[in-house]
């Protein structure tokens, strides 16, 4: 009876089998794709520990910005109120000093004064000297003649009402004549000597006497100073020469007085007189303020420190001369000066953290971590094979990924994976569908080439393995350029053999070289009809698979490990047996027999 099961039959679900018990050798449960995810992992959090340092730097920035912000929103806040502040001040020195007119001028009204008669010779002997100024070429001004020709004629005695009342009227024709400096100068004297007037009668003890004297300190301790010298002088004198110039504006008013330390003094003399000497100072301090911001003096949300110490300095009297300006525009400094510091710490801080993060990211995106990161098992495969350096990014790998067993076995998994597409073709007219057949000459050469960065990822007795089995397959190599697919007969799988033992005993020695050949072909006896491409197939994978390597290279021929002891090649060694019963192999002889056909009736392989 014919045998149900035809040879293609036999042969293709015998390979199938031993090939997907073959590829089944490496870490159980090993998920390839766990070696990329787990470098991701590693990338990822790589650079989240680079990045804090930079995030903590630019938050420390931030706070110290945060901090400067309002106080430099304060400062800014002063643009365009200097205009109000000065309108104040004007107000201020304005009314002062009417006040101040008021009161000499009613010190000085005293009926003891008004009353008390003085000697009217001093005003005839300046008439005379103020004629003596004229000529027939120039003559006097008559504004200047009518009174050098009235106090010509003045004998006797006068009142200090009437010396009062001249007074006046020359103060009148000097305002007229302001335009004319020699006439000014000439009626001026008259003036003077008016007010000497008042000098003379305070020396003496009488009490008209006595009210000048009070009158004449009234004068010159208040009015003098504060409004007929300095800036207050010059402000007054300009009010009653030309009242509409822009420099006595009220929005210009302050600088008359903010921009010199004695002209600023004088300005707090008579806020004192005026009794409003804080908020003359507040609108000081707003007016100076509002022409620093409007120079950048707070720019970007904070107080330039040294621009602001820089003025201070240069300022010195002037900024002493407000009451509180000191200390504010100090604190000022060192606050800002502090939060530059802190930038500037911060700053550098920032930078090195920045540095620091962009190696790491240079290192993990452009090392061996990026070029896995999150790719497919097999091209993170080809990246590391594929990289400047194999050797140094497999140890870089198994350095870092290599710490969880998972992603170490994935990587395993991976590798095995990667090699076995990159070093097999599959020949559709030798091979049943999804088989691979080896090329050995390419297997061989992608060893030698990539052995020590093989070495990185396997032990040192897993490496033994398939080194041994590199020598060993070395003659195979070689015979594999010479065949064609599919050539091989009974007598080249025979050859085939011996290329295997020989190369064995030469690397071997004699002894063990044949019982590991013994050893390889029950192997590939069980697992097919012990033709040449089924070794191919098992060979192949034992040179890169430790396990199975190990199994090829050491095993007793006639005590092959059971499933408990080697649960991947048990597999092999069941599906083996099936082999056995099916072609009717006797391997006593060395060789692999032709089928022998079953007894009539009886049914081939198990029951």
């Amino acid at each position: 009876m014919k045998s149900r099961f035809s040879f293609v039959d036999r042969d293709t679900a015998l390979r199938d089998a031993a090939v997907g018990e073959v590829n089944s050798l490496r870490p159980t449960n090993a998920d390839p794709g766990a070696f990329p995810q787990r470098a991701g992992d590693i990338v990822d959090m790589r650079l989240e520990q680079a990045q804090r340092p930079v995030d903590k730097a630019a938050g420390e920035i931030r706070a110290v910005e945060t901090a400067q912000r309002p106080i430099a929103d304060d400062f800014n806040a002063n643009i365009g109120r200097g205009s109000a502040a000065s309108r104040n001040i004007d107000e201020t020195y304005r009314t002062t000093r009417q006040a101040e007119q008021q009161r000499s001028a009613a010190l000085y009204n005293d009926p003891a004064i008004a009353q008390a008669e003085v000697p009217v010779q001093p005003l005839a002997d300046t008439a005379q000297a103020v004629s003596g100024q004229g000529s027939a070429v120039a003559p006097l001004n008559p504004a200047v003649q009518k009174y050098t020709t009235r106090f010509a004629e003045m004998e006797g005695n006068a009142t200090m009402a009437d010396v009062n009342r001249l007074r006046a009227e020359i103060e009148a024709d000097i305002k007229a004549n302001l335009d004319n400096g020699a006439v000014v100068q000439q009626l001026r004297q008259f003036k003077d000597e008016t007010a000497r007037y008042a000098e003379r009668l305070a020396a003496e003890g009488s009490p008209a006497g006595e009210a000048a004297r009070a009158a004449s300190e009234n004068f010159a301790t208040r009015v003098q100073p504060n409004f007929r010298e300095g800036a207050g002088g010059r402000v007054d004198a300009t009010l009653k020469s030309n009242p509409n110039s822009p420099s006595v504006l009220p929005s210009e008013m302050a600088g008359n007085f903010l921009t010199r330390p004695e002209d600023a003094q004088a300005l707090m003399r008579i806020a004192e007189l005026g009794g409003n000497r804080d908020a003359v100072a507040a609108n000081a301090r707003t007016w100076l303020f509002d022409q620093l911001a409007s120079r950048g003096v707070a720019k970007g949300g904070a107080i330039d420190g040294e621009k602001l110490a820089l003025w201070r300095n240069r300022n010195s009297e002037l900024v002493e001369a407000v009451p509180g300006l000191r200390q504010e525009i100090d604190g000022l400094v060192r606050d800002a000066r502090r939060g530059t510091a802190l930038k500037g710490e911060y700053a550098t801080q920032l930078a090195d953290a920045e540095r620091r993060a962009g190696t790491v990211r240079s290192e993990a995106e452009g090392g061996i971590l990026g070029a896995v990161r999150n790719k497919s098992p097999d091209n993170a495969a080809a990246a590391v094979f594929s990289a400047e350096n194999p050797e140094q990014a497999m140890a870089d790998l198994v350095a870092s990924v290599g710490k969880n067993p998972a992603a170490r076995d994935g990587l395993k998994a991976a590798v095995a994976e990667h090699i076995a597409t990159k070093v097999s073709g599959v020949a559709p007219q030798n091979v049943s569908e999804g088989a691979q057949n080896v090329n050995f000459a390419q297997l061989t050469k992608f060893f030698e080439q990539n052995r020590g960065t093989l070495a990185k990822l396997y032990s040192p007795e897993e490496m033994n393995s398939l080194q041994s089995a590199q020598k060993v397959l070395a003659p195979l190599a070689k015979r594999a350029q010479q065949a064609g697919v599919g050539s091989k007969t009974a007598e080249a799988g025979a050859d085939y053999w011996r290329t295997f033992e020989a190369g064995a005993k030469l690397y071997f020695g004699m002894l063990k070289g044949g019982g590991i050949t013994r050893t390889a072909r029950l192997l590939a006896s069980q697992l097919d009809d012990g033709s040449a491409a089924a070794a191919d197939r098992l060979l192949a994978r034992a040179m890169f698979d430790p396990k199975l390597a190990k199994q090829l290279l050491s095993a007793d021929a006639g005590k092959v490990p059971a499933p408990a002891s080697n649960p991947a090649v048990g597999k092999i060694l069941r599906r083996g047996e099936a082999a056995r019963q099916l072609s009717g192999e006797d391997e006593r002889g060395g060789g692999v027999r032709a089928p022998r056909p079953a007894p009539k009736g009886q049914r081939i392989g198990p029951a």
